[in-house]
């Protein structure tokens, strides 16, 4: 584990992104929290995810809007840019998924869904195509792409890849807090 998170951190150096880069300390903390919880730890992150992307899913557009986050937003730096695309991309995809949300689109359908079109923002102007190549959120694209029904296989392959991996550290706290890191970025 300690090789993968060296090689991790060259990848991260390498590609010079201020992104993965904050992700690297932010994945760190949630690691700790997440060791904490003991052998809870798994089905409480599952559950953290499938609410998060239900409140994203059932809100964006409706509790909050892609405008909304534009104006809590000051500045036009490329981050705050970023964050702003990030927001119509996301609510563009949600307002896809609840089209056909039981089998969604296809796979791979989020290359072409909304790349002819073009989002404005009203504070900022063009931000860029509806959707570039993916969601910028995997959970956000698994739905788009396969619907509930795939978003529900996915996670419970991915419960029983990750508890099966986390229960081979069984005494190696050490281990284990790198590699819930490594998966968390």
């Amino acid at each position: 584990a300690t090789a993968i998170t060296v090689g991790l951190i060259i990848f991260l150096a390498y590609f010079k992104s201020r992104t993965l880069m904050a992700s690297v300390p932010i994945a760190m903390l949630l690691a700790f929290a997440i060791l904490k919880f003991g052998r809870f730890r798994m089905p409480i992150v599952f559950g953290a995810v499938i609410v998060i992307t239900a409140v994203i899913v059932a809100g964006s557009g409706k509790i909050f809007s892609a405008p909304d986050v534009s104006r809590m937003i000051q500045g036009k730096s490329s981050a705050a840019l970023s964050v702003i695309y990030r927001a119509h991309i996301w609510e563009f995809t949600t307002n896809l998924i609840r089209e056909k949300p039981l089998l969604g689109w296809g796979l791979g359908s989020s290359r072409h869904l909304g790349n002819k079109q073009k989002l404005v923002d009203p504070r900022v102007g063009f931000v860029g195509e509806a959707i570039p190549s993916h969601p910028h959120n995997v959970s956000l694209q698994i739905l788009l792409e396969t619907g509930a029904i795939g978003f529900g296989l996915f996670l419970g392959i991915l419960y029983l890849l990750l508890s099966s991996a986390d229960r081979g550290f069984r005494n190696d706290q050490v281990g284990r807090f790198q590699f819930i890191t490594i998966v968390l970025v």
